[in-house]
């Protein structure tokens, strides 16, 4: 895994942190997590984690996020962290 994908997988979880704790700025998120800005980081978690920040917000929703928030903090057994890695294909239903 290349440096820059690291980079942004960590700046993606960290942004799933932010929005599960309320944060619905999305122009200040990017900045304060090293996004050029709202775009880069729109595109960005599209690709990391498959959905736009916007949908991972209502996913991440006490609720309506609690399966896909499990999905996370609890990888399968291949180490898998439930951010998809942009370098691989898709599955066929994803």
């Amino acid at each position: 895994m290349s440096l820059t994908r690291y980079r942004n997988r960590v700046r993606v979880g960290r942004m799933m942190q932010r929005l599960e704790d309320g944060d619905r700025d999305f122009a200040g998120l990017a900045a304060d997590l090293g996004f050029a800005d709202q775009a880069h980081l729109t595109r960005t978690a599209r690709e990391h984690a498959g959905e736009t920040p916007t949908a991972l917000r209502l996913l991440l929703a006490p609720a309506a996020g609690l399966q896909f928030k499990r999905s996370l903090q609890h990888p399968d057994a291949g180490g898998h962290d439930g951010l998809r890695d942009p370098g691989e294909p898709q599955a066929a239903g994803d």
